[in-house]
């Protein structure tokens, strides 16, 4: 991230309560924060939403092929993962996993609505491989923004919104 070593502006003052936030860096700051927040938040309402699902579709024996499955799923995912973001701009890249997340939850509201056959199996393994690319995802963005002293100093600050998100998340979902 660059930083103006002019006056800090008023987000960087408000932010420096909580850590060392310089000039220049507390809009972005805070907008990873927002950006982790709803990421935990949707991850632990898909999660809570997931349990009774599987449970449901089959109980503990069906939730431990789920997550087999979940581990077989990505084995063949994750090369196809490094293929596709090697090829893709960074940021054409990050819209494609959004967007395609995005299109799954609703592929996965019309299925409920014609009844899907095993519809909870997948949506299990879908939540995990959902929740490992898109944290997974998440840091290595913000690991290309933030050299590693701005990183030492800043992600204390931007922990805050995961731990909210995940409280949030859980207690609405």
């Amino acid at each position: 991230a660059t930083t103006d070593e002019s006056a800090p502006g008023s987000v960087d003052r408000l932010l420096r309560v909580f850590g060392d936030v310089r000039a220049g860096e507390g809009a972005t700051v805070l907008l990873m924060c927002l950006n982790v927040f709803l990421l935990l938040t949707a991850y632990y309402i898909l999660k809570t939403a997931r349990e009774p699902l599987i449970l449901l579709a089959g109980g503990a024996e069906l939730k431990s092929y789920a997550a087999a499955a979940q581990a077989l799923a990505l084995i063949a995912y994750v090369p196809l993962y490094g293929w596709i973001a090697q090829r893709l701009p960074r940021q054409r890249f990050l819209a494609a996993v959004i967007l395609f997340f995005v299109g799954c939850i609703q592929l996965f509201y019309l299925g409920h609505q014609v009844d899907v056959p095993h519809l909870g199996f997948v949506f299990f393994v879908w939540v995990g491989i959902f929740s490992l690319t898109t944290i997974f995802l998440y840091w290595t963005d913000t690991t290309e923004i933030y050299t590693r002293p701005e990183g030492e100093r800043l992600f204390p600050l931007i922990a805050i919104g995961s731990t909210i998100g995940g409280v949030i998340g859980s207690t609405v979902g």
